[in-house]
């Protein structure tokens, strides 16, 4: 294994891109005037390690479609930087032993460690897109709840829900992005595959801001938030070849960079809010 590409193109920037998701969901719960408990951070640490095993899998299963195409700097196994070995190695015993720690250090976070991964490693199999993409949302939703439980000791009700569902249908609609390789982003998000996602998007909009307007700083830091990610996104996507490696490579890091520096700006609207 590329020890130094395991670190810089894998760790790094899927540590990035969940710290956003983790900060959003803090930031949701302190709107709501709940405390976050510190010890959070060992229950979602423990989570991420355990979650961290899908990548793995995910490689697993899609080499040989990932070995005709561009893929992401953190596609080790596809660009040579990983064995199948380590691979399937990495990804049974992230997973049991990520589980069985994780559920061991609190059930609940435990049955949610499960159900990310499980869910996860179900949608490698499935190559419909919107099924596919469905199931993500519901990944990235498990993701949330995780971290708003680890912090709160609390499952998130409906009005934070409505935050995370959100959050996963962007999300879902962003990879949708990547997956058709295009179009424009209008014609990707009215696309027969996406457009329920679309309209999921817009359905929860309305209760996501009544959930953040609970706290001026909480609205102000979530909306702007979108524009921070969007903007530059939709520059950089609509002059660009999806199917060019170079490009894929640099959208890929543009990506981490851009959740990492959103994931700092809502610590600061946490801190605002506290």
């Amino acid at each position: 294994m590329d020890v130094i590409a395991f670190f810089k193109d894998l760790l790094l920037p899927k540590i990035l891109k969940k710290s956003q998701l983790f900060a959003l969901a803090i930031l949701t719960g302190v709107a709501l005037a709940l405390r976050p408990d510190l010890n959070g951070f060992v229950g979602i640490t423990l989570f991420f390690l355990t979650y961290l095993s899908t990548y793995f899998y995910n490689d697993l299963v899609d080499l040989e479609e990932d070995r005709k195409k561009p893929v992401y700097p953190a596609k080790l196994l596809a660009r040579g930087k990983m064995s199948e070995f380590e691979a399937f190695f990495l990804a049974g015993n992230l997973f049991a032993f990520g589980v069985l720690i994780t559920t061991l250090y609190d059930p609940v976070l435990g049955v949610l460690a499960f159900l990310a991964v499980f869910l996860n490693n179900v949608r490698s199999h499935v190559r419909d897109v919107f099924a596919r993409q469905a199931l993500l949302v519901l990944v990235e939703y498990a993701n949330f709840a995780a971290a708003f439980y680890a912090f709160f000791h609390v499952l998130p009700g409906v009005l934070a829900s409505s935050v995370a569902l959100e959050f996963s249908s962007l999300y879902a609609l962003g990879h949708n992005v990547y997956k058709f390789r295009e179009g424009s982003i209008w014609r990707v998000l009215t696309h027969k595959k996406s457009i329920l996602l679309t309209l999921l998007a817009f359905l929860f909009m309305v209760p996501t801001v009544i959930a953040l307007a609970h706290n001026f700083f909480a609205l102000l830091f979530g909306v702007l938030s979108g524009f921070i990610y969007v903007v530059p996104q939709y520059f950089f996507v609509k002059r660009a070849d999806l199917t060019e490696q170079a490009f894929v490579d640099r959208s890929f890091w543009t990506d981490a960079v851009l959740m990492g520096l959103i994931a700092l700006w809502y610590v600061i609207g946490i801190w605002l809010v506290l």
